[in-house]
């Protein structure tokens, strides 16, 4: 009766082990990575593309009709609990940290203010989203790791 009990359970564990045995971990080979990097360039192009024909529409839409954007644009300032002046100062501020990182003036200060920045609600706006979020994150990372390169 053991032998038997031994013998199914054995049996029981082959039976569910079976389908993981013969599945090697699967490597992707380069041309796989290759075919799906393209592809998620391409629906990244395509998504570029859509973003802008959108913004495209907004501007016309707005030169159109301005009073409905406004009272739109009411509405997500409401959601970061700011206003115009606010979003002006935010504007300035961005700005200026730009202007400081084109010029390679990098420094604890201007880290600091950036790092405040990214922290206000504002940043989440459409407007600072890109600008602040990606694109000087990006350049930030880049400056940080050219620098750490150079003093080694």
């Amino acid at each position: 009766m053991l032998k038997l009990l031994s013998l199914l359970l054995l049996l029981g564990f082959l039976i569910l082990y079976y389908p993981l045995m013969g599945q090697e971990s699967k490597k992707m080979l380069y041309k796989d990575w290759k075919e799906e990097y393209e592809l998620y360039s391409l629906r990244k192009k395509s998504l570029l593309d859509e973003k802008r024909y959108l913004q495209s529409v907004i501007r016309t839409y707005q030169a159109i009709n301005p009073e409905v954007l406004t009272n739109c644009e009411k509405e997500i300032l409401e959601l970061v609990d700011a206003n115009y002046d606010e979003i002006h100062k935010y504007n300035e501020l961005v700005s200026l940290v730009e202007e400081k990182i084109a010029m390679d003036l990098l420094d604890d200060k201007l880290l600091e203010l950036f790092k405040q920045l990214k922290n206000q609600k504002i940043s989440a706006l459409p407007d600072f989203y890109d600008r602040v979020h990606l694109k000087l994150s990006s350049v930030i990372e880049e400056k940080l790791s050219n620098r750490s390169i150079k003093t080694k």
